[in-house]
C-alpha cells in the first residue's frame, strides 16, 4: 500500500508538471482584452496528464491513430474536448479556460503572420530562423506525402511568441456552435489538416462544421485563456513551486 501510494504520490508530480510547462508555454495574444493561446495543438502527453490522473501510466489508453506523446491528441469528440476542460478548470479554481472563438482564432493567426513581417532576421541564429519558418510550414497532405515524420512538439523550445500549426496537422475545436434545423448540435472546426492542400488548408479557415460527437484521426483542439486568469495561474504555479 505503502508503495502504491508512493507511486501515485510520483504520477501526480509528473503530471503536475507537464500541465504547468503547458501553461507557462501559452503565448500572448494582444486584444481588448488580450488572451493566452497554446503555442501547438494539445499532444498526446498533455492529454494524459489532464485526464488521466492516478492511473498507472501503462494504463492511460487513447485511441489517436497516430500515437506520440509529442504529436496531437486526435480522434477526440467535442464533448470529450470539454470533459479535458472541465478537469483543467477544476484544477485550478476560478480559472477560466477555454476553446478559442472565432474571432480569437483568427488573432492569432494575424499576429503570428504579423511576427513573420515585422522581425528583422539578419539579427536572428540559425535556430531562431529555423523557428520562424516552422510557424509558417502548414502541415498539408503535400508534406505528409513527402516525408514520413509527423511534426514533434518536443522539438519546439518555448520561444514565447511563436504559435505552430494554425493551418495544418489537425483541424481544431473551435467554441461556436450551429444548430440544425434537424435539431443536431454541430461546432465550428479551422485550419485544416494533413488530409487537405495547403491552399485548402488556408481557405478551410472556418468554414467547417461538424456534429459534437463526431471524431476522426485529423481533428484535435487546443486552449485559450484569458490574460487576467493566465495571471492568476502563473501566481499560483510560482507559489506551488515555492512552497
Amino acid at each position: 500500500r505503502e508503495n502504491n501510494f508512493e507511486a501515485k504520490g510520483e504520477m501526480r508530480r509528473d503530471d503536475d508538471k507537464e500541465i504547468s510547462l503547458m501553461i507557462r508555454k501559452m503565448v500572448r495574444v494582444e486584444d481588448n482584452p488580450s488572451f493566452r493561446i497554446l503555442p501547438t495543438p494539445v499532444t498526446q502527453r498533455q492529454w494524459k496528464a489532464v485526464m488521466f490522473t492516478d492511473i498507472p501510466f501503462k494504463e492511460r489508453i487513447i485511441h489517436a491513430k497516430h500515437q506520440g506523446d509529442y504529436y496531437p491528441i486526435e480522434n477526440i469528440t467535442f464533448q470529450e474536448v470539454l470533459v479535458f476542460v472541465t478537469k483543467l478548470n477544476e484544477k485550478y479554481h476560478g480559472i477560466g479556460f477555454r476553446l478559442p472563438t472565432n474571432d480569437e482564432w483568427k488573432l492569432a493567426v494575424e499576429q503570428n503572420e504579423q511576427n513573420i513581417r515585422t522581425t528583422d532576421f539578419d539579427i536572428l541564429s540559425n535556430d531562431q530562423k529555423s523557428l520562424f519558418v516552422r510557424s509558417q510550414i502548414i502541415w498539408s497532405n503535400e508534406l505528409a506525402k513527402s516525408t514520413r515524420e509527423e511534426p514533434n512538439y518536443n522539438d519546439l523550445p518555448d520561444d514565447g511568441t511563436l504559435i505552430y500549426d494554425l493551418f495544418g496537422n489537425v483541424w481544431e475545436w473551435i467554441g461556436e456552435k450551429y444548430d440544425c434545423d434537424n435539431g443536431d448540435i454541430t461546432r465550428r472546426l479551422h485550419g485544416g489538416s494533413w488530409r487537405f492542400s495547403n491552399e485548402e488548408c488556408k481557405r478551410a479557415g472556418g468554414s467547417y462544421w461538424l456534429k459534437e460527437g463526431y471524431k476522426a484521426d485529423d481533428i484535435g483542439f487546443r486552449i485559450v485563456v484569458s490574460e487576467e486568469d493566465y495571471q492568476k495561474v502563473i501566481k499560483k504555479l510560482d507559489g506551488n513551486r515555492e512552497g
